[in-house]
């Protein structure tokens, strides 16, 4: 039983890694690395994944501790550009202008060399300049599975053999617990 538990969790994990990183408009990244000293950071948050402002820290001489700062928040439209396609194989891209809360966040009690901690990721602050442009490149793409299931299957009469395009399992690992499964199934079978 212990081993189709783990089947089940292998399977969900497949799946979902299989889409991620696929949208960076549901948690918008960061658009920089590093924020010149006296700059605010700014932070995009799409609203119907998260309702909380933005979680703020900061690693300074080797400890990490909350990061006393002040922050406004609007909202604004942004583009977002899209790439999908249907269940018929109908592929659609384009822009969508979609609502962001921005939070803006001062960080007056920043030192240089500080290193602050978002959700979104992570910054370096910097010798002070000119402030960096703040918003982020979004984009939603559907799952590449979706894609490669309406590839045409090319079969060539004369090879012999499918030269690989079609309908695909997803993968061997997905295959081979498969496998694992019908071969427990037997095993218990046998034993009666």
């Amino acid at each position: 039983m212990r081993r189709v538990a783990l089947l089940a969790l292998l399977l969900a994990a497949s799946a979902r890694e299989a889409s991620a990183n696929q949208c960076t408009s549901l948690r918008p990244p960061l658009p920089y690395g590093e924020l010149p000293l006296g700059c605010p950071l700014v932070v995009y948050m799409n609203p119907f994944v998260s309702q909380t402002p933005p979680h703020v820290q900061v690693e300074r001489g080797g400890f990490v501790d909350e990061l006393e700062a002040t922050m406004s928040v609007e909202t604004v439209e942004l583009d977002v550009w899209y790439e999908t396609i249907d269940e018929i194989c109908v592929e659609w891209s384009g822009t969508k202008r979609e609502p962001y809360e921005r939070y803006t966040i001062d960080m007056g009690n920043a030192e240089l060399g500080d290193r602050v901690f978002l959700e979104a990721g992570s910054v370096t602050i910097v010798p002070a300049a000119a402030c960096p442009a703040d918003a982020p490149v979004l984009y939603c793409r559907d799952p590449i599975q979706d894609y490669t299931a309406c590839e045409p299957i090319d079969h060539d009469p004369h090879a012999g053999h499918d030269h690989g395009t079609g309908c695909s399992t997803g993968g061997g690992v997905e295959f081979a617990l498969v496998g694992l499964l019908l071969g427990l199934r037997r095993r218990a079978i046998s034993r009666r």
